[in-house]
């Protein structure tokens, strides 16, 4: 059913979604300062990381642009030493 300017005419809509990944696997050594600087252990953690955005975008009006999102992360990680 057309709108009360008669034109039935849907307005240009985008959508945008992207999703991500990274992964880390980082690692260091400590030592017993102050007494020494004997290398006492390597430890290290894993890092995954999931990120996604979701945008929607449409024309209104007189050549205004609406623009509504939302975004997401997960994340998990791993500690260990050796």
């Amino acid at each position: 059913m057309p709108h009360k300017g008669g034109s039935n005419r849907v307005p240009p809509c985008a959508t945008n979604l992207k999703v991500g990944y990274r992964g880390y696997d980082r690692t260091w050594e400590e030592d017993n300062y102050p007494k020494s600087l004997a290398l006492d252990s390597d430890k290290g953690v894993e890092q995954h990381i999931l990120p996604a955005d979701l945008s929607v975008s449409f024309d209104h009006m007189k050549g205004a642009l609406l623009t509504v999102g939302t975004d997401y992360q997960r994340v998990s990680y791993e500690t260990g030493a050796k």
